[in-house]
């Protein structure tokens, strides 16, 4: 799976978006972290590596959307749908059972995404201020609706398709875990 991580961020055609994509999953250990981590506490692939598996869930749906819709900007919708969940490497910890950590608990995994973004865009020199704009609005919408914890809903194309390709993956993959 990581392989197929890595090789999405190979389809990246925007130099910067894919340089930001690069700064996240080339580093060994955030990689390692990344691929441990669940994506949820119980809701959806509540399991260790259930966020890289929800991940690659939501990148695929994304990309299905973006192949109905080509008017949308591919690279930034499958750059969004990698990059949705990143603060969660820092909002759950896996001992004997799965947990939120303090971060986690206090500050939630979108405000740690989007912190986390933030910080690895101003490490890239001349990344374009309207691309980050876009990319931490996505993130930061990507909840979809402020009472299901976003900060902002969804205002462009783009952020709404990453917000459907996850809430659909997170929601089917739910079911399916109730029904076994």
């Amino acid at each position: 799976k990581r392989g197929r991580l890595l090789s999405l961020v190979g389809t990246v055609q925007e130099p910067h978006m894919r340089a930001l994509l690069s700064s996240f999953f080339s580093d060994e250990g955030f990689m390692d972290t990344f691929c441990e981590t669940p994506a949820s506490i119980q809701l959806h692939s509540a399991a260790v590596g259930g966020l890289l598996h929800h991940t690659l869930n939501v990148a695929d749906i994304a990309l299905e959307i973006v192949r109905q819709h080509p008017e949308l900007d591919r690279d930034l919708v499958l750059t969004g749908a990698l990059l949705h969940d990143v603060g969660k490497v820092r909002s759950l910890k896996v001992t004997t059972r799965i947990n939120y950590t303090p971060e986690g608990n206090l500050l939630g995994e979108v405000v740690q995404g989007d912190e986390m973004l933030t910080d690895r865009i101003k490490g890239i020199e001349g990344f374009p201020s309207d691309i980050a704009l876009k990319l931490r609005h996505i993130l930061l919408s990507h909840h979809g609706k402020r009472e299901w914890g976003s900060p902002v809903e969804p205002m462009t194309p783009e952020a709404l398709a990453v917000h459907e390709a996850d809430d659909t993956d997170a929601k089917v993959e739910y079911m399916i875990s109730r029904r076994k």
